[in-house]
């Protein structure tokens, strides 16, 4: 009985070291379907591996329809290092994949800023136009945005515009080929300012000035002249200027009850405000876009509001 045992032991000694038990969650490298551990970020933020025998990406889920504002005040965080609280998108118009708006850049929405252009690509948001210069006709055409959204955008592909460049007074813009060549009309420092020029932000003492107008536009006209006039006026702070258009549209100071639509952007890395303004002559309203250089402030105004616009977006300084 002894001998029996023992040989029966011996038999199990034998047939233990004739196999390894290898645990089932320990894979060797040659083992078929043993995927590298690498990961894929999704839209939605998760992330997925590796599987099956082609070891190929499994399918990221799909993406819940993301807030229009949401995803593109998202885009503005990003690009310039903003908090949330700092970023304010307003929506003006919309489709399925194109969107127009403002952006302001400030907690509560009060600061810099200006208008964006953006289009959904294989669904997701992208910056076309994030404020800066002009919008390029060329550029946004490329992503079949509606004729209604791009309707001030400045067309670089045709000879409508002529160049023009005061090596004087270091700056340059671009003006349409239906105007006048632009002519100087008070020259820096020949005009001495009144006490009542001194801090009036509205009607400043002007350096410098420069004025074209519309070929078959009357010259002697008080209103709808088709006029254009760029000029330095005296050095104003940026954030100076735009507490004093931000008053209470009701106050008589400084004629601010004329005041409306205003904006704050930047042109070419520039800061800039826009606004509106009731002439005194005759009530048309004027567009006026002031430029704040680092030395000097450049006013740009006319009654032809989308050639005050277009001319102020190629506006810029030259060394």
């Amino acid at each position: 009985m002894k001998k029996f045992l023992l040989l029966l032991s011996l038999v199990a000694v034998v047939a233990l070291a004739g196999c390894t038990m290898v645990p089932s969650f320990i894979k060797t490298s040659n083992e078929a379907g043993v995927c590298t551990k690498e990961a894929k970020s999704c839209p939605d933020g998760s992330a997925v591996g590796r599987e099956g025998p082609n070891c190929e990406f499994t399918p990221c889920p799909k993406a819940e329809q993301v807030d229009t504002v949401a995803a593109i005040k998202q885009l503005f965080i990003h690009k310039y290092n903003k908090q949330p609280d700092e970023v304010t998108v307003h929506i003006k118009q919309e489709d399925a994949t194109h969107a127009r708006g403002e952006v302001k850049f400030g907690v509560g929405g009060v600061g810099e800023g200006g208008i964006f252009l953006a289009a959904k690509v294989d669904g997701v948001w992208q910056l076309v136009f994030d404020g800066n210069g002009q919008i390029d006709c060329a550029l946004v055409k490329q992503y079949s945005f509606p004729a209604e959204m791009i309707g001030d955008c400045y067309n670089t592909e045709t000879a409508d515009r002529k160049i023009y460049k005061n090596d004087k007074y270091k700056f340059e813009f671009n003006y349409p080929n239906d105007y006048t060549d632009p002519i100087i009309t008070i020259d820096e420092n020949n005009n001495t300012p009144q006490q009542d020029q001194i801090n009036n932000y509205l009607f400043p003492w002007i350096k410098s000035a420069i004025s074209f107008h519309q070929i078959n536009a009357p010259t002697l006209c008080e209103c709808d002249c088709k006029a254009i006039e760029i000029n330095e006026i005296q050095d104003f702070d940026f954030n100076s200027a735009y507490q004093i258009l931000s008053r209470n549209n009701t106050l008589a100071e400084g004629d601010l009850n004329k005041v409306s639509n205003i904006k704050v952007t930047k042109i070419n890395n520039q800061n800039a405000i826009s606004f509106n303004i009731i002439s005194e002559e005759c009530g048309g309203e004027h567009l006026i876009v002031d430029i704040f250089g680092s030395t000097r402030t450049i006013r740009i105004f006319g009654d032809d509001l989308n050639i005050v616009q277009q001319v102020a977006n190629t506006f810029k300084f030259t060394k």
